[in-house]
């Protein structure tokens, strides 16, 4: 199985180095406002999502807002970072896992007979439907999972109707949901879409134009979307208050992410181009930068990785999530997405 790498988030930034170790950094502490599970509220309180020195063969790492979740090449799940939710508590005995998740709150795991486990804040409320799955992805407070017939399955909390999924949605290869908004990707190259947010109901409905057909591949925002097709072409669709969808002109890419109100893509030949929200440079993209092959967006920062492992940070510094490592090279076999 390829891995996902979601490698930049609110506060930190983090990847897998050429050794298949974790590589993380932010400036310590941040000091947060945190809720635990008995709705009490906890001041000033200290993250850290330092693996342990011995943790080794790294594979896939995800990172929820305070914390990180860490797939070895053994099956086995490592976490680190915030567990005042229970979200770093890793369930005993897991094992055979072939692909991870997170969301700011609860984390997730899929073995290699298909099951779907999960454990922290909420997963209570996550009545895991007994299916045989092949694909899991975490919104904020529930979960979107595809099993091996191509049906999608959500549960948990469906208070923006993330969990409605389209009665004739089927044929699905692969799935991507954001807090309460998911995006199915079918065999024939649709994106369909379900789900609302709070602020901004309904922006996520099904794809019918016709230049929103052909789909390759589709990252998932908070409240946008980016998309690639089967000729390279770069759409976007949702909010566009920061511009996060006003494509730029003439646009191929090879690849696209997005995560709140900035979007990013990768050219042909290994440019990164960003537009969107650039309050805290996170758009302005280091015009030494080539021959990348991915790139992430965080909330206000931006993180790209070089065919060489060189990685590289610009945008929002206030908790030192752009102070990359002196000497840092990133494992480059770990970053192909799709």
């Amino acid at each position: 199985m390829q891995h996902m790498n979601k490698i930049a988030s609110r506060y930190h930034t983090a990847v897998i180095t050429a050794e298949g170790k974790v590589a993380y950094w932010k400036k310590e502490p941040i000091l947060v406002d945190a809720i635990n599970s008995n709705g009490d509220n906890i001041v000033n309180y200290s993250t850290s999502c330092d693996f342990h020195e011995d943790s080794n063969n790294i594979v896939s790492i995800k990172l929820g807002e305070r914390h990180s979740v860490a797939l070895t090449a053994d099956g086995c799940v490592i976490c680190a970072g915030d567990n005042l939710l229970g979200q770093c508590n890793v369930p005993p005995n897991l094992k055979n896992v072939v692909q991870i998740d997170c969301s700011n709150c609860f984390s997730a795991a899929l073995t290699a007979e298909g099951q779907i486990i999960c454990w922290g804040n909420g997963t209570q409320l996550l009545h895991i439907p007994s299916r045989v799955f092949k694909q899991v992805c975490c919104g904020h407070h529930h979960i979107a999972a595809l099993t091996i017939c191509g049906k999608v399955v959500c549960f948990g909390k469906n208070d923006h109707e993330q969990c409605d999924v389209p009665l004739d949605l089927e044929n699905v290869v692969t799935i991507t949901c954001n807090h309460n908004c998911n995006v199915a990707l079918t065999a024939t190259g649709r994106a369909i879409n379900w789900g609302n947010n709070m602020f901004y109901p309904r922006f996520y409905k099904q794809i019918t134009t016709p230049n929103f057909e052909n789909i390759s591949m589709v990252s998932c925002g908070l409240l946008h979307c980016v998309a690639l097709t089967f000729k390279d072409q770069v759409v976007c669709w949702g909010d566009n208050s920061a511009g996060q969808c006003n494509v730029p002109p003439d646009l191929n890419s090879v690849f696209v992410h997005c995560f709140t109100t900035h979007s990013a893509a990768i050219t042909a030949d290994g440019r990164v181009v960003c537009w969107g929200d650039n309050d805290y440079g996170q758009c302005d993209v280091p015009l030494d930068l080539e021959n990348v092959i991915n790139v992430c967006c965080g909330i206000k920062h931006t993180t790209a990785i070089t065919v060489e492992g060189r990685v590289v940070c610009w945008g929002d510094n206030t908790h030192g999530q752009c102070d990359v490592p002196e000497d840092l090279v990133a494992d480059t076999g770990m970053v192909v997405l799709m």
